[in-house]
């Protein structure tokens, strides 16, 4: 596993000694030496820090970004990242962040088992765009195909959370990589479908509360 820690030192320490406790093999490495599949954990302070951001675009990374407050939310989900670590829950939010490189490193969770019909449907997760509430039911729209089950949203979104989906709404959650814009009202996914963003989500998303939980 390869991982960049961009953060104050007071921070890059905490980290390292919680990932230390959990992953036997971390190759801990500097910036501008990217492995493939290297995971960069940087620090948001600033529109300084944006700035620098746009300069690793070119670079295949998962970022998963350390923040104070919710200011610069909007610009960060833009890349896509794995998650968020607040420095006022850093602790809370570091266990969450281990559970997703867990489900990472073993494979865990990739394939969604479902029912649809008289079928029994296996789906990787990365393939579903977003996931629609409907009355009873819940409608999986992926790469080419949409699939009807019985299902409550909360239990599809205890699956997904740990592989970077979000909840954007009470009838809508997202894969997070399939983002292509967001507004401060609407999100704009990869196939240009616009899906709005509740107000109780907003608020959350502005203070990067419990939709990271």
């Amino acid at each position: 596993m390869n991982i960049v820690l961009q953060c104050d030192n007071q921070y890059h320490q905490i980290l390292k000694r919680y990932l230390n406790l959990h992953f036997s093999k971390i190759n801990y490495i500097q910036e501008h030496n990217f492995p493939k599949q290297t995971i960069y954990i940087k620090q948001i302070c600033s529109i300084k820090d944006l700035e620098h951001l746009k300069t690793l675009s070119s670079y295949q990374l998962d970022f998963v970004f350390l923040i104070e407050n919710g200011e610069y939310m909007f610009e960060l989900l833009e890349y896509n990242p794995l998650t968020f670590i607040r420095v006022t829950h850093i602790e809370k939010d570091i266990y969450h962040f281990i559970e997703i490189l867990q489900y990472k490193e073993k494979g865990l969770g990739n394939i969604l088992n479902f029912k649809s019909g008289h079928q029994n449907i296996r789906i990787h997760c990365q393939r579903i765009e977003y996931v629609e509430s409907y009355g009873h039911y819940v409608f999986i729209h992926s790469e080419g195909a949409t699939f009807k089950i019985r299902e409550r949203i909360s239990n599809i979104l205890k699956t997904l959370k740990p592989l970077g989906f979000i909840q954007i709404h009470k009838s809508y959650i997202i894969n997070s990589s399939a983002i292509y814009k967001i507004t401060s009202t609407h999100v704009y996914m990869n196939s240009h479908t616009c899906l709005p963003i509740g107000n109780k989500y907003k608020a959350q998303l502005k203070n990067e509360r419990e939709m990271f939980d």
